[in-house]
């Protein structure tokens, strides 16, 4: 049985308990329990996800589990664990599955001994430092539910233990234990956070000096100015061009919260026009090199920087003539009839690439106008509705319609007008 199929087929049980929520309290919960340490590993993998699915389901239309039935469900994980069920054949994929389980538990706020959230922290952080990418990623998910669930409030040694774990495993000789950890300090809460937001800065920092081997590089940790310069390759691919994408979108977001403190006269590091000759800088050479999808990511940060309605940015050196070169989109109206004749016409050019590259700056420009005034919409939807005419007459052959354009013509209007295929 497929993965996805179970994954859906528990989302599908959720769904049902509105009917009958004691019943699936009572039987349907108990059976599942039972199965979670099936011999069948699909039957195991199943169960775990549905029990944790099925209790958030109760917590979300207000049933509250007797507290035997807590019990149960806190002994899942140790049941497995002890079971040694993550070896083997299924291991991985009942790694992810309780991750999912700590999740919606710990969003529904099933009561943990003492004990149990121990082994459940220990569970998240061994998943954490797994090569597997899909196990990491679920593991960061729980933890994000789990700390403010059940940690955030309590004794502060305990806050320190998770606090001092993650930043240790910053330096581990292990890429993905590196990686989740910094994974890991990105989703703990502002109360665990706040009192020692300085060492984790630096330790962050320190994480993002490039090393020596390529193969030994993390690029999830490497934002910012030094990641921009980063160009390496290896057996993933072009490794370079991810930690460029990830370090401008992190200059962006850092740049609007110092703007905003600037603004409010707080103390912090100051947003000057050295820093912003640097983002500036940094930003423009990412425009114009070689990579289409880094060229265009660059550009719109870059456009979003200096067209900011909510956060001015100052200190841009040479501002008005970057406002000439990109200009805002907003003020292009007058152009977008031309802009949506063109596209319509691309959408059915014989060029695959064309025409994926038109119909996706086509649609995103259709849902753009989501945000905008009512009667900007309807501006828009009359210009696509005569330019799709009008390029209908054009493109009509005497042998037959191009039934690519009208198949591309027809999606658009089925994903911005909702209608049927």
């Amino acid at each position: 049985m497929d993965k996805g199929l179970r994954e859906l087929a528990t989302n599908a049980l959720a769904a049902l308990v509105k009917y009958d929520p004691e019943y699936f309290a009572n039987y349907v919960l108990e059976k599942l329990i039972t199965c979670t340490l099936s011999s069948d590993m699909c039957m195991r993998h199943g169960s775990t996800l549905a029990v944790g699915e099925v209790v958030f389901a109760l917590h979300q239309y207000d049933y509250t589990l007797s507290i035997d039935k807590q019990k149960h469900v806190a002994g899942i994980v140790p049941a497995i664990e002890k079971a040694r069920l993550y070896r083997g054949k299924g291991g991985e994929i009942m790694r992810s599955a309780v991750s999912r389980f700590i999740e919606r538990i710990s969003s529904a706020h099933v009561h943990w001994p003492e004990k149990v959230k121990r082994t459940l922290l220990d569970t998240l952080t061994e998943n954490l430092r797994h090569p597997n990418s899909h196990i990491q990623n679920a593991a960061v998910e729980a933890l994000k539910h789990f700390v403010p669930a059940y940690l955030v409030g309590a004794d502060d040694k305990s806050v320190s233990d998770i606090m001092s774990r993650y930043l240790e495993q910053l330096t581990d000789p292990n890429v993905a234990a590196r990686r989740g950890s910094a994974f890991a300090i990105g989703v703990l809460p502002f109360e665990l956070l706040a009192k020692r937001w300085k060492i984790v800065i630096l330790k962050l920092c320190s994480a993002c000096a490039v090393e020596d081997k390529p193969e030994d590089r993390i690029f999830e940790a490497r934002t910012l100015f030094k990641a921009l310069d980063d160009y390496s390759v290896d057996n993933r691919g072009d490794v370079g061009s991810w930690v460029r994408e990830a370090a401008m979108d992190g200059l962006e977001r850092c740049t609007y919260i110092l703007c905003k403190r600037h603004s409010m006269n707080l103390r912090c590091i100051r947003f000057d026009a050295n820093l912003a000759t640097s983002l500036v800088g940094g930003i423009v050479k990412q425009a114009v090199e070689k990579m289409d999808k880094i060229r265009e990511r660059a550009t719109k940060v870059l456009q979003r920087i200096l067209y900011n309605k909510t956060i001015f940015v100052p200190f841009i050196p040479y501002r008005e003539m970057l406002e000439e070169i990109i200009p805002n989109k907003a003020e292009l109206d007058c152009y977008s009839k031309s802009v949506l004749s063109g596209l319509v016409i691309s959408i059915g050019g014989l060029q695959d690439f064309l025409k994926k590259a038109s119909l996706t700056a086509l649609l995103g420009y259709l849902l753009a106008s989501e945000s905008g005034k009512h009667n900007e919409q309807n501006f828009r939807e009359f210009n696509l509705s005569t330019d799709i005419l009008g390029c209908l007459g054009s493109k009509m052959q005497p042998c037959g319609t191009n039934f690519c354009f009208c198949s591309s013509i027809q999606r658009v209007y089925n994903h911005h007008f909702g209608e049927d295929d």
